[in-house]
């Protein structure tokens, strides 16, 4: 199986949707397609790993990567809907420390919603 990645532009970030294997013959389309998301200067980047169903050192290296550079530029990164097999790779690694990984997407607004809502509230103070 091939990798397929689609992107949504959304409003404050580009939701990414890795679609396949994520490995060692894959990775580098996967980087072609996060390059010129990471470069932008206003958004965050949202995986979403609902269809993505293998994923290889390779892969979770370019994951990194994408993680590395937004977290550099103080953007947001965080993936949601792991498939349990790949949710259990990032467990057993633990290489993913700054990287926020929800359940849903339900989860992840959840979270984000709560985060601008405390900053606006802290600019208020």
């Amino acid at each position: 199986m091939n990798l397929r990645t689609e992107v949504q532009e959304r409003e404050d970030a580009f939701w990414v949707f890795p679609i396949g294997r994520l490995d060692s013959l894959t990775y580098a389309l996967f980087d072609e397609a996060m390059a010129p998301l990471t470069s932008h200067r206003d958004k965050g980047i949202v995986l979403n790993l609902q269809d993505l169903h293998y994923i290889s050192s390779m892969g979770i290296r370019s994951i990194i990567k994408v993680g590395k550079v937004m977290k550099t530029g103080g953007k947001r990164f965080a993936a949601v809907n792991p498939q349990p097999q790949i949710r259990k790779v990032f467990e057993i690694i633990n290489a993913l420390p700054d990287l926020s990984l929800f359940q849903s997407e339900a989860e992840a607004d959840a979270y984000f919603d709560t985060m601008q809502k405390k900053v606006i509230q802290e600019q208020k103070s």
